[in-house]
């Protein structure tokens, strides 16, 4: 599966918004539901974006991730993809050019967007 930005940007606020009493009630479940969004998360997990509870049932190759939290790494990726008019300016500056947004091209989208949203 292609990693996809957006829902990256939506795992990360989500876990952001679940507050101490509700983070128990959010897991991801390779299994179950949202699919794709759990993928992200697994991946988000695996890059150290954010932490949990993990379970791989190596039987069922089924793999859910309990009480996520977002990590340092986390709260400075959100943070620079959490402005949906800085997000979207981001996107459609790398689709333009044709680049591909990684970790590294996404902080200079985001020099870039904010320079361009402040002059």
């Amino acid at each position: 599966m292609k990693r996809d930005w957006d829902v990256i940007r939506a795992v990360l606020l989500e876990i952001e918004e679940s507050d101490e009493s509700n983070i128990s009630n959010l897991r991801y479940d390779s299994d179950a539901g949202d699919t794709v969004k759990a993928f992200h998360a697994f991946m988000l997990q695996d890059a150290g974006m954010i932490s949990g509870k993990s379970n791989a049932h190596q039987k069922t190759l089924t793999r859910v991730l309990l009480t996520p939290k977002l990590t340092w790494e986390g709260r400075e990726l959100l943070d620079t993809l959490r402005s949906k008019p800085l997000w979207e300016k981001m996107k459609a500056k790398a689709a333009s050019t044709g680049i591909e947004i990684t970790f590294d091209s996404l902080k200079a989208l985001a020099k870039w967007a904010l320079g361009q949203m402040l002059a």
